[in-house]
């Protein structure tokens, strides 16, 4: 079972680890420094108006190329299990080994072909947490099956 958050409320941001080369380090420290602001933030505006240009071509839907943007739109739910859902229906061609793994898991628990219902997503939030680390597991015992004991 999950603890409750201390303070209640959403998270503001998530935590992103990068590495950086030591050039482009010191430019973004310098950078932040000119416009009052942390190197965090400069790589989050940064970040942000990158993914603003970007477009993508999802096989099938239509002819010119989507803004990302619009697509993660479409896609987005504060529920991390209805976030997956959708990616997984609309975008499977982008999904992992594993969540492929986990969209095949949730799709036999289901018995829904390609598309699961509202109600199913429903009931798929308590579970979720509890599939990932299942298949996650069975993936892993999977791997190390694959090489001999010594």
């Amino acid at each position: 079972m999950k603890r409750p958050k201390v303070g209640g409320g959403a998270k503001r941001s998530e935590i992103v680890t990068i590495r950086l080369d030591p050039t482009l380090r010191y430019a973004a420290e310098i950078a932040s420094r000119t416009q009052r602001r942390t190197v965090s933030s400069l790589v989050e505006v940064a970040v942000a108006a990158y993914l603003e240009t970007l477009d993508v071509e999802l096989p099938g839907e239509q002819k010119s190329p989507l803004p990302l943007m619009r697509l993660v739109q479409s896609l987005w739910d504060p529920e991390e299990s209805d976030r997956f859902v959708a990616l997984a229906e609309r975008c499977r061609w982008l999904l992992t080994s594993d969540e492929d793994h986990r969209w095949k898991a949730i799709r036999e628990h289901f018995k829904a072909p390609e598309h699961l219902t509202a109600d199913q997503r429903k009931a798929l939030r308590p579970l979720y947490d509890r599939i990932k680390e299942t298949v996650a597991g069975a993936l892993d015992e999977k791997e190390a099956a694959r090489f001999p004991k010594h």
